[in-house]
This record gives C-alpha cells, sequence and structure tokens, in this order.
C-alpha cells in the first residue's frame, strides 16, 4: 500500500544537496522545522541552514509506478521528462502556432491506435501514420526553445537539476544560490498550473529507447524484471516504473495531460525547502505564488494484497548470440 509523503525523507533528501554529509549530525525529528500548508492542500517545510549561500528545493509528488494501471503503465516516468520542457510562456516562440502542429499530431496518432487494434491490424498505415507525425514534430521544432526551462535556471547558478520516478512517488530537485530562490517559486509554480508537453512523441521515443538499452537489451535488466514479475503476482510492485514496451508506444498527450492535471497539482505535493534561507519570506512566496492552483487529486490508495506464496518461485533469463533475450 503506498504511504504518504514522508516528511522525514524529504528532509534528508534536501539535506543530501544542501550540508556535506560530515554535517549532518541532528536526526530528522530533532530538526526546527516549519511546516505550511496552504488551502489547497500543498505542504512545505522549511529548514533554516546557516553557512553556505544556497537552496535546495526538493518537490515530491505523492504518485508513481504503482499508481498505474495496464494501458498506462509509464505514465509517471514519461511525466518526469516532460515537465522540463517548458510552459505557455517558457520553451516556446509561439505557443498558439504550436498549439495548432499538436492537434495534427494527435490526430494521426489517434490514426494510429485505430490502425493497431483489431484482428486485421494495418501496420503499414501505422507505419506512414508514424512518418507523419515525426514530420510534423519537426515542423513544430522551430517554435520550440530547447532546454529553456534548464537555461534560466542554468544562468541563475543552478546546480543539480533533475528528477525521478519510483513506484511511490516523482521527485523534482535543484539547487540555487540563496539570492535566487525567487526564481523557483516563479518557475515551479508556472510549471505546476501551464506545462505544455511539446515534443511529446519524441520524448516518448527517448523513454522507449531508455527502456530497450536499459531493459530489452541488457540481460540484468531482463532478469530484474522477471524476478519482480515473479515476487509480485497480483501487487503493482510487479510492474516496471518504466513501463511496458506496448504501453510506453501508445500514451498519448490527451491522456498524459489528463493524468497531470488530476494527480500532480498542489494536493499531491510536499516541498521542502533547506538552505539559508528566511522562513517567514518562503512563507509568503509560496502563498503568493501557489495558493490560487486548483487543488487537483490523490491517487487512490493501492488496497492489493499479494496472496500467499505457497511455493518456490523460479526465473530465468537466456540470450542468444545476437541479444535476443528467452525468459
Amino acid at each position: 500500500m503506498r504511504a504518504p509523503p514522508s516528511r522525514i525523507a524529504l528532509l534528508v533528501a534536501a539535506l543530501a544537496v544542501a550540508i556535506p554529509a560530515a554535517a549532518q549530525a541532528p536526526r530528522g525529528d530533532q530538526l526546527p522545522v516549519r511546516e505550511v500548508t496552504l488551502d489547497n492542500g500543498m505542504r512545505f517545510l522549511l529548514l533554516r541552514r546557516p553557512g553556505a549561500p544556497t537552496v535546495s528545493f526538493v518537490t515530491q509528488y505523492g504518485v508513481g509506478g504503482a499508481n498505474e494501471h495496464v494501458g498506462t503503465t509509464g505514465i509517471a516516468h514519461l511525466l518526469e521528462h516532460l515537465l522540463f520542457k517548458g510552459t505557455t510562456t517558457v520553451g516556446t516562440r509561439d505557443h498558439a502556432a504550436e498549439q495548432r502542429w499538436f492537434a495534427r499530431m494527435d490526430a494521426a496518432q489517434d490514426s494510429i491506435l485505430g490502425a493497431r487494434g483489431g484482428a486485421a491490424a494495418d501496420s503499414l498505415a501505422a507505419r506512414r501514420l508514424q512518418a507523419e507525425i515525426d514530420a510534423l514534430e519537426d515542423s513544430a521544432r522551430v517554435l520550440v526553445v530547447p532546454n529553456e526551462f534548464d537555461a534560466i535556471l542554468a544562468r541563475n547558478g543552478a546546480r543539480d537539476l533533475n528528477a525521478t520516478t519510483t513506484n511511490e512517488s516523482t521527485v523534482y530537485y535543484v539547487e540555487l544560490p540563496a539570492n535566487r530562490a525567487q526564481l523557483w517559486f516563479v518557475l515551479e509554480a508556472d510549471r505546476m498550473a501551464n506545462p505544455v508537453f511539446r515534443e511529446f512523441y519524441a520524448e516518448r521515443d527517448v523513454v522507449a529507447e531508455e527502456r530497450l538499452q536499459r531493459v530489452d537489451t541488457s540481460p540484468g535488466g531482463l532478469l530484474y524484471e522477471a524476478h519482480l514479475s515473479a515476487a509480485y503476482q497480483s501487487h503493482p510492485y510487479g510492474v516496471p516504473v518504466i513501463g511496458w514496451m506496448s504501453d510506453i508506444r501508445q500514451l498519448t498527450r490527451r491522456g498524459v495531460e489528463d493524468y497531470y492535471r488530476r494527480y500532480y497539482g498542489p494536493r499531491n505535493a510536499v516541498v521542502a525547502i533547506v538552505g539559508d534561507i528566511d522562513p517567514d519570506q518562503m512563507e509568503r512566496w509560496a502563498r503568493q505564488y501557489f495558493s490560487a492552483l486548483p487543488s487537483g487529486e490523490r491517487p487512490a490508495p493501492v488496497t492489493i494484497v499479494e496472496p500467499d506464496q505457497r511455493g518456490e518461485r523460479r526465473v530465468e533469463v537466456r540470450f542468444d548470440e545476437i541479444g535476443r533475450a528467452h525468459v
């Protein structure tokens, strides 16, 4: 069952970025943490650590691989990638023009799903439509300002900008100079409210390639995946966080956007802010930039109980001479 985001775990993650290991003396439950909860449910954990003039931000959404279902596996991991693509004002030269390209790509994707379905699936038509999507995305790319979200942070001294997805949650983190802390509130509130999943199909291909390299053509990756499937026969912990390849290939922009709007809102977010901060100022900015955002939902609890194991389970993965796997 999925547990709620851990206050101590978030603080430990932020402290690991903010201060050297040797200085991490106090236990988490002894730290003078200020907890702020907005009316929309978003929580902030504020901890002043004077010294180096830096601030670490760790944002955790309580949604991950265990909350997905057959047909949508890998959606949280894909969103981890897409949320660096910018917003309606960051990462674009003309968002209205982008939207017109998106509509044409998404219509072609809907046709692909139709061509692939049923007993008389038309693989030739699907390949032709995929080529059309690739061409449309290339055309739309002239409107993209590549990596602008990252570049804005980098110009302001950011370090360790990254994210990770697990069974339990999706976490985004970055470190900024203390005198640039307000920039995080500006950018993150914009990203939460106005994300644009541009270059969607190209990024979906990046995730598919990541799965191909880390799992499908990796003996160790396949063995680990087979081990999880054997260990968890009912619980979603047995499903890979990166998702099944067939699911990745059929994720749509509209489906991903809907999933984002439901589960990546303030009600399901907790932020740890640690470093050379004024907690009063952090609270003011939190209320200023995030209070007006709609709450969103929390995913339903994972209540599946794994049945008793009544015997030994074994898995074996073999690779032939050209790298094909046999599980």
